[in-house]
């Protein structure tokens, strides 16, 4: 059906598993047609073109924790957001979740910043790629720390969820009533845990990876109550 019609295909996030799919659907689109393609990986295989994206610029990052915060930032307060910008890797996911660390706990920028210090063990003396490799996985240590064990359990379990999901979906994995589930969701929504669009959630693929991991190491009563709910509300769709 793709051969000899122009067609943009994007593939998202292309990672190991997937890179059988992406050599499977090269050799089908025919000669008009490209396929757009945003991985980690850089030796993927039939790639035409590789274009390296960089992480934000200052200015752009410190736009980013202002639209973030719906406001604009003193002097003094830029100074600190440029600080917590470099110690965010000017990662925008990373900014995300510590902008969602302001909003959801009422903390001052400048209490935020002094948190990713210790966070990171930052004493002056960090490059900023020492600050990238660390950086994520603090902070989102931190910001599921905080979670109630309940919600703790809740995200974990998100790990089920492959493709975009909605209130029912998860209501159904985590066996609670739709409005509970929403609420849930929403504060996930404002720490940067989740994005929503179209009412649909998802979930970054760092995020998600690190979900797997902790349902992984979970309890085996766990995973197994988790997954069969999945399976079972999979089933009934």
């Amino acid at each position: 059906m793709i051969q000899g019609r122009h067609i943009l295909i994007i593939l998202d996030d292309v990672n190991t598993d997937s890179i059988w799919f992406v050599e499977t659907l090269s050799r089908g689109i025919g000669q008009y047609s490209k396929i757009l393609i945003t991985s980690r990986l850089v030796n993927l295989p039939g790639v035409e073109s590789l274009v390296t994206l960089d992480v934000l610029p200052e200015q752009a990052a410190l736009t980013l924790i202002e639209n973030g915060l719906g406001r604009n930032l003193s002097k003094e307060e830029q100074i600190i957001a440029r600080e917590i910008a470099f110690l965010s890797g000017y990662l925008p996911l990373a900014l995300n979740l510590v902008i969602g660390q302001i909003k959801a706990s009422g903390i001052s920028i400048g209490e935020l910043r002094d948190r990713l210090r210790a966070q990171i063990g930052y004493r002056g003396t960090l490059g900023l790629d020492e600050v990238r490799e660390s950086v994520i996985s603090r902070v989102f240590d931190k910001i599921y720390g905080n979670l109630p064990i309940t919600d703790q359990s809740r995200f974990r379990a998100l790990a089920v969820f492959q493709t975009p999901f909605d209130v029912e979906a998860a209501a159904a994995v985590w066996q609670v009533d739709t409005s509970e589930a929403e609420h849930t969701l929403t504060q996930f929504v404002q720490t940067a845990l989740l994005n929503l669009s179209n009412d649909l959630y998802r979930m970054h693929p760092l995020l998600s990876g690190f979900a797997n991991e902790l349902l992984q190491n979970a309890s085996q009563d766990e995973q197994k109550k988790v997954r069969k709910a999945f399976d079972e509300y999979s089933k009934n769709r």
